[in-house]
């Protein structure tokens, strides 16, 4: 088996301006280097060399960098149009034709600082269909909260703004999943934001009974989204020189 892995590579990535006006935010340089260049690393931890970059503005850019890693990694670069550009879920469903098996999904503003190569391992010992990678922390807006009982993903809450208990573990930028996650992000219908939410999928993995799996991460990554966080990386990386 040939794992592939998914990176959505067409966010706007409007809270690195002015970086991102640009470059798209996977290119993004963050302790002098892009950040799709963190990526390769975990991926090279991974042993995976097949990959799916789903692009959206500054497309041409991605596929000169796909051009360039190409003497080690086998890429396919997919252009969504901006009416395919739904949300997340709308990256999974423009790759389809690309998933024949198990397959990782990055997310590339994720810098993670570990071997995440025991996700995988727990995902096939435990013969689940979906493992996301988790960390305890506070929910964003429209974000998820996980309920985890020992390996086991029981229930996900969106934070949606209105007085409710949130769960203690967020997603944390790594998904594993069989082909047929696909056919979950198929059945989603648009929220209030006009948009299919990713978390929306994943409950969908519960209500179909599938066996959905929460790994949590040993070590902190550092998630770069915004202006704040690059510098904060920048100033620990210079440290570390």
């Amino acid at each position: 088996m040939v794992l592939k892995c998914l990176i959505p590579a067409g966010g706007k990535g409007i809270r690195l301006r002015p970086y991102t006006e640009e470059v798209p935010k996977p290119l993004v340089e963050v302790g002098g280097k892009p950040l799709l260049d963190y990526t390769l690393q975990t991926l090279r931890y991974l042993g995976i060399k097949d990959l799916i970059f789903v692009n959206g503005s500054k497309s041409h850019m991605i596929e000169a960098y796909a051009e360039k890693i190409s003497p080690e990694f086998n890429s396919v670069c997919i252009t969504q149009k901006p009416q395919e550009m739904l949300g997340f879920p709308s990256t999974f469903l423009s790759a389809e034709k690309e998933i024949d098996d198990d397959f990782v999904m990055l997310l590339p503003d994720f810098i993670f600082v570990e071997d995440m190569s025991y996700v995988l391992k727990k995902f096939y010992q435990l013969k689940a269909d979906s493992a996301i990678v988790l960390r305890k922390g506070t929910p964003w807006m429209h974000c998820g909260s996980f309920d985890l009982h020992g390996d086991i993903v029981r229930d996900i809450i969106i934070h949606d703004g209105s007085p409710q208990l949130m769960y203690s573990h967020l997603a944390y930028g790594m998904d594993v999943h069989k082909p047929d996650f696909i056919d979950s992000c198929k059945r989603l219908k648009s929220s209030k934001r006009g948009e299919y939410e990713i978390i929306s999928a994943y409950k969908h993995r519960l209500t179909e009974g599938k066996k959905f799996i929460g790994v949590e991460a040993l070590q902190k990554a550092h998630h770069i989204s915004s202006f704040e966080d690059k510098l904060a990386f920048e100033q620990i990386f210079c440290q570390n020189l």
